[in-house]
């Protein structure tokens, strides 16, 4: 089910997909750390491609690695983010 009628809670999630996503956010700071370097050594224009494709990728880890379900609101805020994300993507490419 893809959204969902209550909030948000930590409580739910088990200690391998709390692990999951620790692995994620640490995998995600590396990427940060990365961008941060190639934004200094090259063209912003060609490096901030990258920085937008992280978005959409993002959202489908969540429904489809995470099994995350969204409250109808998040649900249309993130699709919206996503459409911006791919429109600024193509038309900078």
């Amino acid at each position: 089910m893809l959204v969902q009628s209550k909030p948000f809670s930590l409580n739910e999630y088990s200690w391998s997909i709390l692990g999951r996503a620790y692995t994620g956010a640490m995998c995600d700071t590396g990427a940060s750390y990365s961008m941060t370097i190639a934004y200094a050594l090259d063209s912003s224009g060609f490096v901030s491609l990258f920085s937008y494709s992280e978005i959409p990728y993002g959202f489908m880890a969540d429904i489809f690695i995470f099994k995350q379900a969204f409250v109808l609101a998040q649900l249309i805020c993130v699709l919206f983010i996503c459409a911006v994300t791919i429109a600024v993507a193509f038309i900078k490419f």
